[in-house]
């Protein structure tokens, strides 16, 4: 019976968690992940910004073009093209700037941060 209980102590010992587990729940590596979480957000929001900013400036294009078709046709002077193709400029650079995307560099980023707080270094003993 004692050798019966000093086997489960000994299986109960080593079932603790881990110095991984330990090391993952530990305030560095929870701040580490809530850091990247919170400029991700940060950046979708920001690119959701972006877009219906060149949202509101395709309409404006349109709203533009149709009153340069309504004076031509009355026979007045086309006065918006400066602003049209400096509408037309915005939204291009916003477009290229969303193609060019920064979140997979900031994720690459974030994730190197999250692994340098969170994981063990090699060569330490894990207590």
């Amino acid at each position: 019976m004692k050798l019966y209980v000093i086997a489960l102590l000994a299986v109960l010992v080593a079932c603790g968690p881990s110095a991984q587990e330990r090391k993952a729940r530990s305030p560095e590596c929870l701040a580490a992940k809530n850091d990247a979480a919170e400029r991700k957000a940060k950046s979708e929001s920001l690119n959701l910004e972006i877009r219906l900013k060149n949202d509101e400036r395709r309409q404006q294009l349109k709203n533009l073009r149709l009153e340069d078709q309504t004076a031509q046709l009355q026979g007045r002077p086309i006065k918006n093209l400066k602003a049209e193709a400096l509408l037309e400029t915005a939204i291009s650079t916003n477009e290229m700037l969303l193609k060019y995307d920064m979140e997979s560099t900031s994720a690459m980023i974030d994730q190197s941060l999250i692994q340098a707080a969170c994981e063990i270094p090699k060569g330490k003993p894990a207590n």
